[in-house]
């Protein structure tokens, strides 16, 4: 990552939480919001997104962008993550589960999957969570939370290609 873009971010993100709270009234709706906000920003703009932190000018980027998501019933945060919210049973085992070993086969340790899928928007980990069960079955997932087979088997496999990407590339650069 960039140095601007990295110190950007770091010193951002306080910012980008309180206000995301300010819309959405709600500490892990608001957290969500402010990671997909990033996630699109990084995916879709990098270059952009660096050019604006070394100016000094990626705090409104970002707010503005936030406040986008926030007000637009058809972007990823309105549409997929609401509807998500709306339909998800609370009382699930997916918020206790831990995992014995690494489950994807790697070297990685569980402590360093762990904390990224904590970091990761809610829906994410709590599918990922899910995927890891033994009795996993996308059907009663889907029957469960009312989203498509199609879009679990998306959600799911964009989540483990995102871990497979940033936690590899994390646990080689540091080694």
């Amino acid at each position: 990552m960039n140095e601007c873009l990295e110190i950007a971010v770091k010193e951002g993100l306080p910012a980008w939480n309180k206000f995301a709270f300010t819309l959405t009234r709600n500490h892990t709706n608001a957290k969500d919001l402010v990671s997909e906000a990033l996630v699109k920003i990084l995916e879709n703009q990098r270059d952009k997104a660096e050019e604006l932190a070394c100016e000094n000018r990626l705090l409104s980027y970002v707010h503005r962008a936030i406040y986008l998501m926030a007000i637009d019933d058809s972007s990823r945060y309105g549409m997929k993550y609401m509807q998500f919210a709306q339909r998800w049973n609370e009382n699930d085992d997916a918020f206790n589960f831990e995992p014995d070993e690494p489950w994807l086969g790697s070297r990685l340790d569980n402590e360093l999957l762990d904390t990224y899928i904590q970091l990761m928007p809610e829906r994410d980990a709590i599918l990922l969570r899910l995927y890891m069960l033994d009795g996993f079955d996308y059907k009663d997932v889907s029957d469960k939370t009312r989203i498509p087979i199609k879009r679990l088997y998306k959600y799911i496999s964009n989540a483990l290609k995102k871990i497979r990407n940033d936690v590899h590339r994390t646990a080689s650069d540091s080694r």
